[in-house]
């Protein structure tokens, strides 16, 4: 039995304590609209695959649970899981403590952030090599892959519209940024090979990227699945949405396909950001002042390296845009936080005093 494996069966073991020896385990497959679908893997007779659907309103479920809503790769307890009406059905009453958790950042920076996955061991950025490859959409990634504390890798799709030496630039830009890149044509099956050997078995993987970047196409080839592929248009080079929601697909290594995203925000982990630029991070310790801005100051190392030709200017700037837009989508978040949190104190409050009346006899 994995670490993983035996880690999900102590936590469910507990739930059993507390919820019966009856309740079933499950993992998040799907996140829809409203509900969610979960593969049970222990402890239930529904016929089938296994896949329970539930609603988020589904009453018995655990809505007060700081977890709450569950996400794709998330474990939970399911009570009463049986078949209804020819379909599974069940109601979640417990989520398992999660080992990463991956969530997009709003890109206006006033919305609220999206969950992406839970659970995963690897983020990886699938970005294209035609049209336009973008440096600053895989450093976006990278900084929320450090923010989750999770493993990313970068793998270029199609490499055969492109030249040799676009490609070699590309590889070049990504390798200080992750551990692994690879460039390829996803219908190459010694490429898809190749790359597959080099997950770890039992690995769950995010792939994540553009509209149109060819992440369908290069799960259905890692996986041998017949995922819907779309198009691209000739003129942008935009492709459609054809994965619309996110899910998990089960094999040596198991996959989390997730809708296309075309406007990314920076996390709110301002820290995540310069472990993203670590030849920035590494030259602002040498810098005279700690709060230095890069920005001319006297005694700034970042400068006196982009005077020397040792630090690109682009870099620079890609970090200091990021770095600002970080810290403003913090401020935004703990500012959205404190409000929610002043609302359910009144609301508490409010139920106090009722509660209070009533027991005065006071109350209606």
């Amino acid at each position: 039995m994995s670490t993983k494996t035996a880690r999900v069966q102590a936590y469910f073991a507990v739930a059993q304590m507390n919820y019966g020896e009856d309740i079933s385990l499950a993992q998040v497959v799907a996140v829809h609209r409203g509900a969610f679908s979960a593969q049970i893997t222990q402890g239930s007779d529904v016929k089938g695959d296994g896949v329970v659907a539930i609603t988020l309103a589904t009453p018995g479920n655990c809505t007060d649970h700081p977890l709450w809503p569950p996400v794709v790769g998330d474990w939970v307890a399911l009570a009463d899981a049986a078949q209804n009406h020819g379909e599974a059905a069940a109601h979640a009453v417990e989520i398992m403590p999660r080992t990463s958790y991956i969530e997009r950042p709003a890109a206006s920076g006033f919305g609220l952030s999206q969950a992406i996955a839970a659970n995963v061991d690897e983020l990886v950025i699938v970005e294209p090599l035609q049209p336009a490859f973008s440096i600053g959409r895989v450093e976006r990634f990278v900084a929320i892959a450090h923010a989750s504390a999770i493993r990313a890798r970068v793998v270029l799709t199609k490499a055969d519209l492109v030249a040799g030496q676009e490609i070699q630039g590309a590889i070049e830009q990504c390798e200080p940024l992750v551990e692994s890149v690879t460039a390829l044509n996803t219908t190459d099956t010694q490429a898809v090979a190749e790359l597959k050997e080099s997950f770890t078995p039992g690995d769950t993987l995010v792939l994540v990227g553009r509209s149109g970047a060819g992440k369908s196409t290069l799960t259905n080839a890692l996986l041998g699945t017949s995922l819907a592929t779309g198009k691209v248009r000739a003129a942008d080079g935009k492709g459609r949405h054809t994965t619309t929601s996110r899910q998990l697909l089960q094999g040596e290594v198991n996959i989390i396909d997730t809708p296309g995203i075309r406007a990314l925000g920076a996390t709110p982990d301002a820290e995540a950001v310069d472990q993203t630029f670590t030849q920035i991070a590494a030259l602002a310790e040498q810098c005279r002042y700690r709060d230095c801005s890069h920005s001319g100051e006297p005694g700034c190392a970042v400068g006196q390296a982009l005077t020397q030709g040792v630090l690109s200017p682009e870099v620079l700037e890609r970090y200091q845009r990021m770095r600002r837009e970080s810290e403003r989508n913090e401020l935004n978040r703990d500012a959205r936080l404190a409000r929610q949190s002043q609302r359910t104190a009144s609301r508490d409050n409010t139920r106090g005093r009722r509660e209070t009346m009533r027991l005065k006899g006071r109350g209606n």
